[in-house]
């Protein structure tokens, strides 16, 4: 039996070894998708937070939230050194959507262990997976993937509910 979501290829004919459509991985996605250099974003009115965005395959939608709250946002590469984000003195980080597997993106991770605790972090999809897996959590691919929906979770301690992305966190 096939057990979860499993590798295809169209091909002409069937191949005589199927070894290679087995082994298929999507990498290195996130650096395809992020910004190249730092962009800057300005509220039409009164800026209220500066802050700073590292796109990891950001959505457009995500820059017009946050201008439209008054927000001044610099949105950075995902290979911008902690160092350079925080000598932006953001009032908050956020951290985009973007593609791919999260624990590929070791670098980011680490840059991330430099920021978490220093300034307010909030992250969105990959960006959430990614501050997950710099505060030591672990994610693993679910089994029949992503389907568009986020789900609720609640921490059974207290009773608080978050909204998460669709992979497991541990």
């Amino acid at each position: 039996p096939i057990w979860g979501v499993v590798n295809a290829s169209i091909c002409s004919e069937v191949p005589a070894d199927l070894e290679e459509i087995r082994a298929y991985r999507i990498t290195g996605v996130v650096d395809d998708a992020t910004c190249k250099e730092i962009h800057r974003f300005t509220p039409d009115g009164t800026v209220r937070y500066s802050v700073g965005l590292i796109d990891y395959g950001a959505k457009r939608n995500i820059l017009r939230s946050l201008t439209a709250r008054g927000c001044r946002v610099t949105a950075v590469p995902c290979n911008t050194p902690a160092e350079e984000i925080l000598s932006l003195s953001p009032d908050g980080l956020m951290l985009s959507n973007g593609p791919g597997d999260p624990a590929e993106n070791t670098y980011c991770i680490e840059q991330l262990k430099k920021m978490i605790g220093r300034l307010p972090v909030f992250g969105i999809c990959l960006g959430h997976q990614l501050a997950a897996l710099a505060m030591g959590g672990k994610t693993e691919k679910l089994k029949y993937g992503h389907r568009g929906a986020n789900q609720p979770v609640r921490r059974l301690s207290d009773g608080r509910t978050f909204i998460t992305a669709r992979t497991t966190a541990t």
